[in-house]
């Protein structure tokens, strides 16, 4: 796998499983990710286990919130490459 190196790669569901996962395999590329969960706790532990990674808390669930979680990503990062999305689903 390849990337371009410019920006920030944000992750959605980075808190655990496979969001996790595609943080930590980015990163593992040299790419500078940023875990985007509800869990900030979560996410801030799987942050803190990348190099320069930032967390941002998101819900993606609905469009209003994307929305909301795009512009507050792309306000405090240079823009992203890619934008691996992950998410979960619950009952």
């Amino acid at each position: 796998m390849t990337l371009d190196r410019g920006g920030t790669l944000p992750v959605t569901g980075a808190a655990s499983g496979i969001g996790c996962a595609t943080a930590e395999a980015f990163a593992r590329t040299g790419a500078r990710v940023a875990p985007l969960d509800l869990d900030d706790e979560g996410a801030a532990t799987v942050s803190s286990r990348l190099s320069g990674a930032v967390t941002f808390h998101a819900d993606v669930a609905g469009e209003l919130a994307t929305r909301a979680a795009v512009l507050c990503f792309d306000t405090r990062n240079s823009p992203a490459r890619s934008v691996p999305c992950v998410g979960g689903a619950s009952s």
